[in-house]
């Protein structure tokens, strides 16, 4: 769940908060890391924003690609409604 306190809400934007592209790829790095504990994101090949997230808002990162593979797509999705989706690049630490 966002919740409506975290920081990224801050100034972004204020009596209207919409959580910050920057803080969907957070969510996006803490979920890589549920995943596959060896791999961090090196570089972003494509993002796609498509819905404003709000607060309390519940949702959840999903991954395409093996898990080692060095570049995965993914999504984040609200119920049913695709939010973002994008591909990454990833390395694996040993």
């Amino acid at each position: 769940m966002v919740l409506p306190g975290e920081k990224f809400f801050q100034g972004h934007f204020d009596g209207d908060p919409v959580l910050p592209a920057v803080a969907q790829f957070s969510l996006v790095a803490d979920a890589l890391r549920q995943w596959d504990p060896t791999a961090q994101i090196i570089g972003i090949e494509a993002a796609r924003f498509r819905a404003l997230v709000l607060p309390r808002e519940e949702l959840k990162v999903s991954f395409q690609g093996q898990s080692g593979d060095d570049r995965l797509r993914f999504d984040i999705h609200r119920d049913e409604q695709v939010i973002s989706q994008g591909k990454i690049h990833v390395s694996r630490s040993v």
